[in-house]
This record gives C-alpha cells, sequence and structure tokens, in this order.
C-alpha cells in the first residue's frame, strides 16, 4: 500500500526538527584559554581581592545577563524560523442541523508549513540573531569588567585616604611633641615664647587637614558600599596600606577586550542584516501541505472518503516592482555596516594606543614613586637632625617647623604617588581587557 504524501512530510518534518542545531559560536560566545589568574590576583592585598571579585556579580551584572538570555531566546526564535511547521487544525460545521437532520461534524485536518528559503533570507536573519547574541555575551564581560575596575578605583581612593590620614596622625605627634620640647625650653629660659607659638601654630595647621581626608575617605567608603549593594557601614576592611601590583600586568591583545568583542558580533549582525536586505530582493519559495482529513461520526474520528489523499502547494513570491523601496532598505542596510567597521576598526587603533600610554605611564609613575620614597628618607633625616639641634640649642625652632612641613608633604606625596601608579595599573587593564584572546 503506497504511503499517503502528508505522511512522508510529517516524517521528514519530524526529522529535521530533532537535527541538533549547528554549531555557531559567535565572536562574543568564544571562549579562548583564560590567563593563569585574573588581574585582581596580582595584588597582594586580601581586601582588595574580596572587594573585586564581589564587584562581578552586582545589580548591573545581572541585568546584562538578563538581556543575555533574551537575546539567545531571540536567536533560537530565529533558527525555528528556517524549520517545517507541523499544525492541526479542528473544523466544526452545524449543516443539516436547522432540518433536524443532522447534527454538528467535526474535521480534523493536518497542515505542513515548510519554508524553503531559497533566497537566503531566514538564514541570514539568524545569522544577526546569533551575533546579538555574542555581543549580548560580550556585554556582560563589559558590565563585569566595568563594576570591578570601579570597585578596583574606590578601593585605591578608600585606601589613598586612609594612608594620608596615617602620615598626617604621625605628623601630629611629632607636632604634639615638638610642643612640649618647646615649652619646656622656655619654661627652662633656653628659648622665647616665639618658639612655642610656631610649634603650636604648626600643630594646629597639621590638625584642620583631618576632616578634609576623613570626608575623603568616607566618601569612597559610601561609593564602595552603594556599589556593591551594601548598607551603610556594612563594608568592614582589615588595616592595609595602598594596594599595589606585585607583579607586572601581561600584555594582550586589545581585541579580546569586551567591548570591542562587543562591537565585533554587532558589526557580523549588520553584516547578516544586509545580506538579509539583499535576499529580500530575490523570490523566495515555500511549501505547504493539507491532509489525511479525518470526520467525526459518534464521537469518534474516522477516515472521511478523500481522506486518503493529501494535497501539496507551493507558493512562490517575485517582487516585481516597489518603487524601489527593497533596493534602497539592501544599500542603507550595506551603508551601516561599513559604517561600524570604520568605526571598529578606528576604536581598534585608539584601544592599542591607550594600552601603550598606560604602559608607559607605569614606568613614569614607578619611577616617580621611587623619587618619592628618597624625598621621603631624606625629610626623615632632616626632621630628625632639626629636632636633635634644637634641643642642644645649635638651631631654632623655625628649622624644626619648616623641617616636619617638608617631611608630612613628602610622605603625603608618597600615598598620593602610590594610589596613581595603582590608577595606572587599572587603566592598562581598561585599555588591554583582562587578557582574554581575540573574539
Amino acid at each position: 500500500m503506497r504511503r499517503p504524501l502528508f505522511a512522508i512530510l510529517v516524517a521528514m518534518a519530524a526529522g529535521l526538527a530533532h537535527q541538533p542545531a549547528k554549531a555557531e559560536t559567535p565572536a562574543g560566545e568564544q571562549h579562548p584559554s583564560p590567563p593563569p589568574a585574573p588581574w585582581w590576583r596580582l595584588v597582594p592585598d586580601e581586601g582588595f581581592q574580596r572587594i573585586v571579585e564581589q564587584a562581578g556579580a552586582v545589580a548591573s551584572v545581572e541585568t546584562a545577563q538578563a538581556r543575555l538570555r533574551q537575546a539567545k531566546a531571540l536567536a533560537q526564535a530565529a533558527r525555528g524560523l528556517e524549520r517545517p511547521l507541523v499544525g492541526v487544525g479542528l473544523d466544526q460545521s452545524l449543516a443539516g442541523a436547522q432540518q433536524g437532520v443532522g447534527g454538528a461534524s467535526s474535521t480534523l485536518r493536518l497542515t505542513l508549513d515548510a519554508p524553503l528559503d531559497l533566497n537566503g533570507a531566514l538564514r541570514a536573519r539568524r545569522q544577526a540573531a546569533v551575533a546579538r547574541a555574542g555581543r549580548a555575551t560580550a556585554e556582560v564581560d563589559v558590565a563585569r569588567l566595568q563594576t570591578r575596575l570601579t570597585a578596583a578605583r574606590l578601593y585605591v581612593a578608600l585606601r589613598s585616604a586612609q594612608g594620608q590620614l596615617a602620615a598626617l596622625d604621625e605628623a601630629v605627634v611629632a607636632a604634639e611633641q615638638d610642643v612640649a620640647i618647646a615649652e619646656a625650653r622656655a619654661a627652662a629660659g633656653l628659648s622665647d615664647a616665639l618658639a612655642v607659638a610656631q610649634a603650636r601654630s604648626a600643630l594646629a595647621t597639621q590638625t584642620t587637614l583631618r576632616p578634609l581626608l576623613i570626608e575623603a575617605e568616607a566618601a569612597a567608603r559610601s561609593a564602595l558600599e552603594a556599589l556593591l549593594g551594601l548598607a551603610p557601614g556594612e563594608l568592614s576592611l582589615p588595616s592595609s596600606g595602598s594596594p599595589s601590583f606585585a607583579q607586572p600586568i601581561p600584555k594582550a591583545d586589545v581585541q579580546g577586550r569586551p567591548d570591542l568583542r562587543a562591537r565585533v558580533s554587532e558589526l557580523e549582525a549588520l553584516r547578516a542584516e544586509a545580506a538579509a536586505a539583499q535576499a529580500d530582493r530575490r523570490p523566495t519559495v515555500s511549501l505547504a501541505s493539507i491532509g489525511e482529513t479525518l470526520d467525526a461520526s459518534d464521537g469518534l474520528f474516522v477516515m472521511s472518503p478523500a481522506g486518503g489523499a493529501a494535497r501539496l502547494t507551493g507558493a512562490l513570491t517575485a517582487p516585481l516592482w516597489d518603487g524601489g523601496r527593497r533596493a534602497a532598505v539592501a544599500e542603507a542596510a550595506e551603508a551601516l555596516a561599513e559604517a561600524e567597521e570604520i568605526a571598529l576598526t578606528q576604536a581598534l587603533l585608539e584601544a592599542d594606543a591607550q594600552a601603550e600610554q598606560a604602559r608607559l605611564r607605569i614606568a613614569e609613575l614607578r619611577t616617580a614613586l621611587d623619587g618619592r620614597r628618597a624625598v621621603v628618607a631624606a625629610a626623615e633625616d632632616e626632621a630628625a637632625l632639626a629636632r636633635a639641634r634644637y634641643r642642644s640649642g645649635l638651631g631654632g625652632f623655625t628649622e624644626v617647623t619648616l623641617a616636619a612641613q617638608r617631611r608630612a608633604a613628602a610622605r603625603q606625596e608618597e600615598v598620593r604617588a602610590e594610589a596613581a601608579l595603582a590608577d595606572a595599573h587599572l587603566d592598562l587593564i581598561a585599555a588591554q581587557g583582562e587578557g582574554r584572546g581575540p573574539g
């Protein structure tokens, strides 16, 4: 017995529906070998590492992950448009019921709609959807990197404010000792009241700087807590100095930067959309089949007299004249893709330049920090010598005051130089990404 045509088509459709989808991994979804360790592990500071890791799961990252799920669902929907659609229909008729001879009758129909996509429009739109999913994947990495860098910068600012406060406290303690020495010498008749006034003035000057540094520390702490979704005062950090990178940041290809990978995926999507616009100008063919009609009788479906036949129809759609609309849409899509390609090329060049500038800046700041540390050591020696000369009566208190001011300023500059060097390392990470390979 010959199998009905519709049964054959249904079998073919079932086979197509169960075929595994081809592996399409857009640029944004490729995962090259990761670096040996994340960049924040290069900083031997447990607080820094914990804060940066925690920043990788904040609200902005979760939002990007939700957009990624949406983009993947849309890509799956685009794949489904290329596959046959099998449906079932139920028709009910009241013919004969008014004459009292019959009643309601039902007809069950099976249908198959198979898009052949000979012009490639569906395939191109599926490729665009897959590329957009790749862009969404890269944008998750963009959000994660941005929040981690922001957290790292706020941590550096917090520790810098704490370091400057510690340096100020040291200067205040030294100024209090100088006041005690000046008062003791004045009481012994070894110096006049001017030295005491100078000592007290120096102490007051150091004390007035403290509220500004406390405010800077509180601002950095509050911003860090808000970024991490913590309540005010909830952030707890162990005592630590300014964070520093113990190892050089490995050089990486800027094409692995997540925002550039997202742009590569977007360019792929725009090119696919341009191809789809061109395909829309060509004819398209689709197949439709209706068969195996079953009629209801006494509550049961039975084969109708014509039930063994299946009807296969094809549809050819060919645009003849549309006033140039399709051609204009295709030209606009191609122009948009070309503009994105030019912008991407420029962005890659700028990223290379930014990374190189960051490396030069790191070298300059490292040298400057070494110089600052030498200045601090010299200022410490000068302050100790000035105090010793004053105690022995060989020098005036003006020498002590000036030496103490230079020592305090040198220590403050050293702390700021440490923070600037840490920020320069973060600038390099922002310029070249986290060390992932190109898309």
